[in-house]
C-alpha cells in the first residue's frame, strides 16, 4: 500500500481530547427544519448582517448559504444532546441570545477547524466548537470568548479570530460556567 493510502484514524479530529456526539435521524431532521427558517428569515427581511444571509464572500449562492446553515444547526442541535436539553432554532437573528443553554456552538465539518469568532460576538459567553459532519460529529472543546478574541488570532483576510483546537479547555465543562435548566424525561 502506498503511504498516502494507509487509512490511518477514520471521522476523528486530531486533538485528543474531543470525544463523539452522534444524531440520530429525527437530529438531522431538526436541524434541517432549523436552518430552513433561519435562511427564509434573513432573506424575507434582507438581513445582510445574518451570518446565514449570503454576506460572506466565501458563499456564492443560495444553495451554498444554506448548506453553511445546515452544517451550523446540526452542531447546534449536537451540543444541545451532549448538554441534554432541548434545541430551540434561533429564528429572527437574535444574536444577544447564545445558541444551545448559554454558550454559543461553532461548527466546521472540517475535523482539523478551528473555532471562529467575529469581533461583535459575546466576549463573556462560552463558545464550543464541534467539528464533523452528520450523523457523526465531535466536541472539540470550548472557550470564553474574550479569551479567544486574541490579535495574535485575528484573521484580517476573514475579519474574524480563528482559535486553534489544541488551546481549547476541555469537556467536560464546570456545571458553574453554565447556567441552563436540564429538562428531566418525564
Amino acid at each position: 500500500m502506498a503511504r498516502d493510502e494507509s487509512p490511518g484514524p477514520v471521522n476523528r479530529p486530531p486533538f485528543a481530547q474531543a470525544f463523539p456526539v452522534i444524531l440520530d435521524d429525527a437530529d438531522i431532521a431538526a436541524a434541517k427544519r432549523g436552518a430552513m427558517r433561519w435562511q427564509w428569515e434573513a432573506e424575507r427581511e434582507g438581513n445582510r448582517e445574518n451570518p446565514r444571509f449570503l454576506s460572506s464572500t466565501a458563499i456564492q449562492s443560495r444553495d451554498e448559504a444554506l448548506a453553511v446553515a445546515i452544517e451550523g444547526a446540526v452542531g447546534e442541535v449536537a451540543l444541545a444532546k451532549l448538554f441534554g436539553i432541548p434545541w430551540r432554532p434561533n429564528v429572527g437573528g437574535d444574536r444577544r441570545r447564545p445558541d444551545v443553554g448559554h454558550c454559543d456552538a461553532r461548527t466546521t465539518r472540517h475535523l482539523g477547524g478551528r473555532l471562529l469568532l467575529k469581533p461583535d460576538d459575546e466576549m463573556n459567553r462560552p463558545h464550543c466548537l464541534i467539528v464533523g459532519t452528520a450523523p457523526l460529529l465531535w466536541f472539540v472543546g470550548w472557550i470564553y470568548g474574550r479569551d479567544a478574541m486574541l490579535p495574535r488570532f485575528w484573521r484580517p483576510e476573514r475579519r474574524s479570530y480563528w482559535f486553534p483546537q489544541a488551546e481549547l479547555l476541555p469537556w467536560p465543562v464546570p456545571p458553574e460556567r453554565f447556567h441552563y435548566e436540564r429538562k428531566e424525561a418525564a
